[in-house]
């Protein structure tokens, strides 16, 4: 027997049948708009604004796809790291790579993007692409954040000629020289418009033509490729004399004499380049020894271009490399600090005048980034009216940020031979106990001050003075000074001084208790200070003890009476 259905109830069934075809149309097509916006929020508000002035055009655009992180990779490979630098590079190296790798072999099959890169110290691959398949990259799961390969830029005016070097004066570079110490073993990568590796106070170490020991030890050109260094622009070549210059020409421009450079050409001959090619360079500087990296550039800001920079940032200071980056040349405007000087991590260097004043176009904070407000710049340094090495021989005259920056990475260069093992973050602890400018404490206009060279490495050497006392003599004549010095290396040498004294370098010897300094890492020091010769005031002395590498130094201030100056010694009690 053959049901049949009456008309009615075929009527009924056809009405369910189509509102359930019509649910069903409206849940998928919800579902597909929040895919959609999932995978628009992996696009960058630029880079949209961008995609859409392009439309449907067949035009491309440089862009850098970010990947999502393996935490337990990268993991693994910091603590390879730690134990052997090189290998962990490597080992860092490698994992990105493999990350990368199923998105690059896809990119090859397509045949659809152009001028693709691997950026391994920023997980990031850099290509140009149409908005049809930025659109379709933003679907992946591997990829995090596609942001635009944005034009950056180096920092600096216009340049005459001078020989007035305030700077190395202003932050006590030559107290540090005259320590032994001026950046000798460590080495300084300077990702620029190149430089001049044949100028006399660039070309090698000791400044003596009959021996081979180059200063810039490795060279990468990322915009011509030309295979042996040159400068094109001229700013590379200046900010390399400020970190590294001997004054074998005649002026000693550079903070840290002793160091050797590694010299990456990121910038053109207008001073103009992309992200990506810094970002390559900084992954070179860091697979090639870069125990710093100085970047006088910069672009965009945190807000809409940081991720990849910041990979990169994270990245570098996991394999040791402190990097030291200009704030901007923006100023005085708020919230101008510039990508990647941005980045927390990232040491960030406004510019000072030989007054100690701020220069107006030094770039300010705050910095405002994944939803955390925080104080930029970090420090600050001389960068107005700056004499530094020029293309072809000589010295020139340049202001920026960019000429703070260098005075910054010689300083780091001068604390890591006294202290290799510091680490970045300790480095940039000890750089912000500077000489206090401005608003009281760290300001978003002088970060924590403008920096001290002698300061810093006093501090970086780790030689501890404690319970250090000044008492009266039973005659109440001269004072003793006492104190106990504490390093992790043997001890050779203390010394006092007093703010009547010409100069912090003409010292009185102080003596070990035991008779003689005897390669201990604890020593009890012994001292009468003469105080016949002073009127009643206020006095401080300061103690210094050096060890196998440098000294470090402690004061003491005490307030002398009308009614005790029969008593000098008090004045020191």
């Amino acid at each position: 027997m053959v049901r049949r259905f009456t008309p009615a109830r075929n009527r009924s069934c056809r009405f369910i049948f189509s509102a359930c075809l019509i649910i069903l149309l409206i849940i998928v097509n919800i579902t597909a708009i929040q895919c959609e916006d999932e995978h628009s929020e992996k696009i960058t508000i630029v880079l949209k604004e961008e995609m859409a002035e392009v439309g449907q055009r067949d035009e491309k655009i440089p862009i850098i796809v970010v990947l999502e992180e393996h935490p337990e990779r990268r993991e693994q490979a910091i603590k390879v790291i730690c134990e052997d630098r090189d290998s962990g590079i490597q080992a860092l190296k490698a994992q990105a790579l493999e990350t990368q790798k199923p998105l690059v072999e896809t990119l090859t099959e397509s045949g659809e993007s152009e001028n693709v890169k691997q950026l391994w110290i920023a997980n990031s691959i850099a290509l140009k692409a149409t908005p049809e398949l930025i659109q379709r990259l933003s679907e992946r799961d591997d990829v995090r954040l596609i942001e635009p390969d944005y034009s950056v830029h180096i920092m600096s005016p216009t340049e005459i000629q001078s020989a007035n070097t305030w700077g190395i004066n202003k932050i006590n570079a030559s107290a540090v020289w005259n320590l032994g110490i001026n950046g000798s073993g460590i080495t300084v990568a300077v990702v620029d418009t190149g430089v001049d590796a044949s100028h006399t106070d660039l070309d090698d170490l000791d400044d003596n033509s009959s021996t081979s020991d180059p200063k810039v030890i490795d060279w990468k050109d990322y915009v011509n490729g030309v295979e042996t260094a040159y400068d094109d622009d001229g700013h590379g070549t200046h900010v390399s004399g400020t970190i590294s210059g001997t004054g074998a020409g005649g002026t000693q421009t550079g903070v840290a004499p002793g160091t050797r450079l590694l010299a990456a050409k990121a910038f053109d001959s207008t001073g103009a380049g992309y992200v990506s090619d810094s970002l390559d360079a900084f992954g070179w500087a860091v697979e090639n020894g870069a125990d710093i990296i100085s970047y006088s550039a910069g672009g965009g800001n945190c807000s809409n271009s940081g991720v990849a920079w910041e990979n990169t940032i994270n990245n570098s200071i996991s394999a040791g490399v402190t990097v030291i980056a200009a704030a901007g040349n923006d100023g005085p405007w708020s919230n101008t600090i510039s990508c990647p000087a941005c980045l927390n991590k990232t040491v960030a260097v406004g510019a000072t005048d030989s007054e100690d004043n701020i220069a107006d176009f030094s770039s300010r904070g705050p910095v405002i980034y994944n939803g955390s407000t925080y104080t930029k710049p970090d420090v600050s340094a001389p960068g107005v009216s700056v004499t530094s090495t020029i293309v072809g021989g000589g010295y020139g005259l340049n202001s920026g940020t960019s000429m703070a920056t260098p005075h910054v990475s010689g300083t780091v260069a001068l604390m890591l031979q006294a202290n290799k093992s510091l680490t970045p973050q300790e480095i940039k602890e000890i750089l912000e106990t500077a000489v206090d400018l401005g608003t009281p404490g760290k300001d978003n206009t002088y970060g924590s001050g403008r920096i001290d060279a002698y300061a810093a490495v006093v501090l970086a050497a780790r030689v501890v003075i404690a319970n250090y006392t000044i008492t009266p003599t039973p005659t109440n004549t001269d004072p003793f000074i006492n104190a106990t010095a504490t390093s992790s290396t043997n001890i050779t040498y203390a010394e006092y001084y007093i703010t009547t004294d010409p100069g912090k370098h003409n010292a009185t010897p102080i003596n070990a208790t035991d008779g003689s300094f005897d390669d201990e890492t604890i020593e009890n020091l012994s001292a009468a200070i003469n105080i016949t010769a002073l009127t009643d005031g206020v006095y401080q002395v300061f103690m210094r003890a050096q060890n196998r590498n440098v000294s470090s130094e402690r004061h003491s201030l005490r307030q002398c009476r009308k009614s005790e100056r029969d008593r000098a010694g008090q004045c020191f009690s």
